[in-house]
């Protein structure tokens, strides 16, 4: 039976959009019978430090949360070798990711709701030039009596 080695994993979760450290982000390692938390520092790093007592890779999930962020989920395999994770970025809540590429794009929700907003309007203008061009039957409470 081999001894338990602990293996230490360090990150650093920054601002997606400032590219600033995230102070006092909790970063969350959790693994089949076990979970591994840590808080960043000022300079927004942390470190996991996780007990090995084989030499298999363990597959976890990694959760990142902090105050004024999305929370990040990524499904991971780390090996019993020690490693930089490097950055890890954090979107704030208005922001929604269109792409997930290397050249991330963001949208904010004001704009959308702006876009959505024109093409309603676009639409019910639409609406009544169509309803107009189909006369509407009006019915009087008179009765009109032709005589020739």
């Amino acid at each position: 039976m081999s001894a338990s080695k602990e293996i230490t994993y360090t990150g650093r979760i920054v601002d997606n959009k400032k590219q600033a450290p995230i102070l006092g982000a909790k970063v969350k390692f959790v693994y089949p019978g076990n979970a591994i938390i840590s808080y960043t520092d000022i300079e927004g790093i942390f470190q996991l430090k996780i007990n090995f007592s084989s030499k298999e890779s363990i597959y976890g999930k990694l959760i990142v949360e902090a105050n004024g962020y999305k929370t990040y989920y990524s499904s991971m395999k780390i090996s019993p070798q020690p490693r930089d994770l490097g950055d890890i970025k954090l979107l704030e809540p208005h922001d929604i990711k269109l792409f997930n590429s290397d050249t991330d794009i963001f949208i904010p929700i004001p704009v959308i709701a702006t876009i959505l907003a024109g093409l309603f309007a676009i639409a019910i203008i639409a609406m009544q030039t169509s309803n107009s061009k189909f006369p509407v039957r009006q019915h009087k409470n008179s009765i009109n009596i032709y005589q020739p």
